[in-house]
């Protein structure tokens, strides 16, 4: 499990908090394991991803990139849709002769 005394997972640059669920709660264990091997245990691509794949299968690295595949398109949906609003609100310049 993820504490402060050994630091969030981060994901992709996003810092997941203790209150959240995270990879660090069941497959932990694999934290150490990076750690011991070079890589750096709070970075879940391109490091941790390596010993799961490794040891588990990859399954799990395949599992946690297409769900945040699908977390970055709803996040980027979810931006555009806001652009969009915010410019229909927008004031129209008045036109000037």
């Amino acid at each position: 499990m993820v504490t402060k005394s050994n630091g969030p997972l981060l994901l992709a640059g996003t810092r997941v908090t203790g209150t959240q669920p995270h990879l660090g709660t069941f497959y932990g264990w694999l934290r150490p394991v990076a750690a011991a091997e070079g890589y750096d245990p709070s970075l879940w691509f391109n490091n941790v991803e390596f010993i799961a794949a490794r040891r588990i299968g990859a399954e799990t690295p395949n599992y946690v990139s297409n769900i945040y595949k699908y977390y970055l398109a709803y996040k980027m949906t979810l931006e555009q849709d806001a652009r969009r609003q915010a410019s229909r609100s927008a004031p129209v310049p008045s036109q000037t002769r």
